[in-house]
């Protein structure tokens, strides 16, 4: 699969105002995927499907806020190191596999490890 020219990262009102604030993307830390250090993640998929992002986004036994609420635009060439979940996936245990992609659909996931810089806020 060929790298869309547009990706998507979606959070909640709370974590957008930060996001408006810095203009930029900040990787964090994911409870399960230690390992890859912190990350940000996107999607290319344009309007928010939440059974989409399950757990790998979304993990809703842990969020009490809406992380589908805001939608931010990233044009592919302005993320450095972008990766696909796929590329990275083989680093985790099946268990972990099966928590993060159950349900959902990681052929849409892709990942940066350094901060995004935006052009605009969305």
């Amino acid at each position: 699969m060929p790298t869309p020219e547009l990706l998507y990262h979606y959070t909640c009102s709370h974590g957008a105002t930060g996001i408006d604030a810095t203009m930029q993307l900040t990787p964090h830390a994911h409870p399960m995927l230690g390992v890859l250090g912190p990350i940000v993640w996107l999607t290319d998929i344009a309007d928010p499907v939440v059974a989409a992002f399950a757990c790998g986004f979304f993990p809703r036994v842990l969020l009490t806020c809406d992380r589908s609420e805001t939608r931010f635009t990233v044009p592919s060439a302005d993320v450095a190191d972008l990766q696909r979940w796929n590329s990275v996936r083989e680093r985790f245990s099946t268990w972990t596999l099966s928590r993060l992609e159950a349900g959902a659909m990681p052929d849409h996931w892709w990942l940066s490890q350094r901060p995004i810089r935006l052009r605009s806020f969305a």
